[in-house]
């Protein structure tokens, strides 16, 4: 059980930089740093909650849980840029994770994501790997879990058409190079045509790497004419 010294802590202060899964956020610490100073990034898990697992990309690229991009893409809508307030509810140094709350105004980012059926519950299987530690907000998140279920909300669905990417092989960092830039390049070279795509992290001042839509390309895009500063912390 997190300890009562552990819930009344002070509510930190941040902005959602990245959002690398349904439960996870990157938070910049606006806390004790000096306007001059870069903010320090802390990755906090929503509490108890356990979002539906993303595609691994690469040699060993996997699919996606289904509902998995739906579910980033709801809590990414909903908090990327965003200020907002934190709490760490507990921590499992042995697997370098910190657990909290995250708020929105006065509103808990997890019944957001719970309510709209985007995030599950973790088992009692589960608790056991976090040392028996939970949300203080446990017993309200069950209620909103028990109405997304009732009402088919998002992962709870029944449908299954759009569940599940078709991924083709990334362009970036791909080993065994299945993936191939070139035609890609060749059939958008020197056209005047906007190609939607969703960011999935800016690596540095001039470089991004994005998903192109609709059929989710992953590739790297290096801003024309300009040279952004290294961030050493590439993905974010």
């Amino acid at each position: 059980m997190a300890s009562k010294a552990i819930r009344a802590k002070a509510m930190l202060r941040g902005i959602v930089k990245a959002v690398p899964s349904g439960d996870t956020l990157v938070i910049m610490d606006l806390g004790n740093t000096a306007s001059t100073e870069i903010p320090p990034e802390r990755t906090i898990v929503l509490s108890s909650l356990m979002a539906l697992k993303l595609a691994r990309r690469g040699g060993k690229q996997t699919t996606d849980e289904p509902w998995a991009s739906q579910s980033r893409e709801f809590l990414r809508n909903i908090c990327i840029r965003k200020e907002v307030k934190f709490q760490v509810d507990y921590t499992l140094p042995n697997r370098g994770l910190e657990f909290g709350s995250v708020f929105l105004g006065d509103k808990n980012v997890a019944f957001y994501v719970v309510a709209h059926g985007w995030a599950k519950l973790k088992t009692e299987r589960d608790l056991d790997k976090d040392k028996g530690e939970f949300s203080p907000y446990l017993k309200e998140l069950k209620k909103w879990k028990d109405k997304a279920k009732e009402n088919g909300a998002g992962c709870w669905t029944k449908a299954t058409a759009g569940a599940v990417r078709n991924l083709p092989p990334s362009l970036v960092g791909d080993p065994n190079k299945k993936g191939d830039i070139t035609h890609l390049v060749e059939e958008n070279k020197g056209r005047v045509r906007e190609l939607q795509a969703i960011v999935e992290y800016v690596g540095d001042g001039s470089t991004l790497h994005v998903y192109l839509l609709l059929d989710y390309q992953h590739v790297r895009v290096f801003v024309a004419g300009v040279s952004g500063i290294v961030n050493e912390k590439l993905d974010c």
